[in-house]
């Protein structure tokens, strides 16, 4: 449909400039074959189906939260098939949070006790500091050679809900912190994967994006969230590029 083409075309100009957009601006960038006249009756429609928002200062017009959800769950699809520092470099370009948490085979080896102060839980490739109890120490005894998915949840099902969160983020990275436009509560919350189980959801003037993908080589979730007005084709198009190298 030609009004569905107008609106797609205000949204592509409006990304790369954060600018309204007039009708004459959105024919010259988008090439499109409607007269201006043709143009302004659609964006009049879009506006009334609240897709689109009319800018009178400067006569030009701006896609609606309404019409970026809807847009971005056409257009949001990320292969994840990169480098650590490539995700950085984009997410600090973006201003975005972007956080991974590799999944990797990664058994309890050993438990250890200094002086019944701490209990120090040995894994393949990491150790975990908790603080000691005789029985989170016998039940943790009672978990070695098993895997850290498996400990965590049994020390949830055992109501030791400190050492679950401190086992579950042991291997989470955090890739971008400057929260310039984020909600600082929300991101900072060690939960990040379980409350974005989907994966694309809006919450306010966010976006969430969660998949699965390897990243420096390892399987890793992959969790985004940024400003629903942020350019994610720039995103979309830099891991493209990665993996045609």
């Amino acid at each position: 449909m030609k009004k569905n083409i107008i609106l797609e075309n205000l949204i592509q100009i409006y990304l790369g400039k954060l600018n309204p957009v007039s009708s004459a601006e959105l024919k010259r960038e988008s090439d499109l074959p409607f007269s201006p006249s043709t143009i302004r009756n659609y964006l009049q429609q879009l506006e009334q189906e609240g897709l689109v928002i009319r800018v009178h200062i400067s006569s030009g017009s701006i896609p609606s939260k309404k019409a970026l959800r809807e847009y971005w769950h056409k257009y949001l699809h990320i292969n994840v098939n990169t480098s650590k520092s490539l995700l950085e470099k984009v997410a600090k370009e973006l201003d975005v949070f972007i956080s991974i948490k590799k999944n990797y085979p990664n058994k309890l080896t050993n438990v250890l006790h200094a002086n019944t102060k701490y209990i120090v839980l040995e894994f393949a490739n990491k150790q975990v500091l908790l603080p000691y109890s005789p029985r989170l120490y016998k039940l943790c005894q009672d978990l070695i050679n098993h895997d850290y998915q498996e400990v965590k949840k049994l020390c949830q099902a055992d109501g030791c809900f400190e050492s679950m969160e401190k086992i579950e983020n042991f291997n989470k990275e955090f890739l971008y912190k400057n929260y310039k436009n984020l909600n600082v509560e929300m991101l900072i919350d060690k939960r990040i994967f379980d409350i974005f189980q989907s994966s694309l959801s809006f919450r306010d003037d966010y976006v969430a994006y969660r998949t699965v993908g390897r990243v420096d080589g390892r399987d890793s979730d992959f969790v985004l969230v940024g400003n629903i007005y942020t350019n994610y084709h720039i995103l979309i198009q830099s891991l493209s590029k990665k993996e045609e190298l």
